[in-house]
């Protein structure tokens, strides 16, 4: 699985059922998960931290999400991450809406903004802030980050201090040359 293979191309590797390499995977996956949930619960972060959203879907485009992220700087640790589904948004028949009106009634039991979501990352920062001498959170010029982030009582007193930084990352490019542009900045390479 390191050369990016696929589960198939695996499968004929190890030559065993595409099914078995999908079950190792799971078991490897909960095992992963298992254990950062160990390490996490005394975690405190001896880095600066980034965060950022990004836009999917769960299974079609009637299903789409928002998941926010928060990792360590230098050593790119997964800290956390937080899940919003969202409505579908844009252009749509009338079969369309109603297709989409119809799942939300049956499948979407609670649906949370980006902003609720990413009070949840907030409020993980105010933990780790509390407990480090500075603490540094760098994002995007995302409206909502920076409202949440400046609307933190704990945040902004750490602020006064001299503990607590909110630094962000401006892109004027589109978004292939953003996503290089943050990671050159991030891991201190020339652009």
């Amino acid at each position: 699985m390191t050369n990016c293979g696929g589960v198939r191309k695996t499968a004929r590797i190890m030559e065993v059922s595409h099914q078995a390499i999908i079950n190792r995977l799971g078991r490897l996956a909960r095992q992963a998960i298992a254990l950062q949930a160990d390490i996490l619960q005394d975690y405190v972060p001896c880095e600066d931290l980034v965060t950022d959203g990004f836009e999917s879907f769960v299974s079609d485009q009637f299903q789409p999400n928002n998941i926010h992220i928060l990792a360590g700087k230098s050593s790119q640790f997964f800290i956390t991450f937080d899940y919003a589904h969202l409505r579908r948004k844009g252009k749509m028949t009338e079969l369309q809406k109603a297709e989409r009106d119809q799942r939300e009634r049956h499948y979407i039991r609670k649906r949370i903004s980006i902003s609720q979501s990413f009070l949840q990352i907030v409020d993980l920062v105010e933990q780790y802030a509390q407990k480090r001498r500075l603490t540094c959170l760098y994002s995007d010029e995302k409206l909502e980050y920076q409202r949440l982030v400046m609307g933190s009582d704990v945040l902004q007193s750490l602020k006064s201090e001299g503990r607590f930084e909110h630094v962000r990352i401006f892109f004027p490019f589109g978004a292939h040359h953003r996503q290089s542009t943050f990671f050159c900045q991030l891991s201190g390479q020339a652009i």
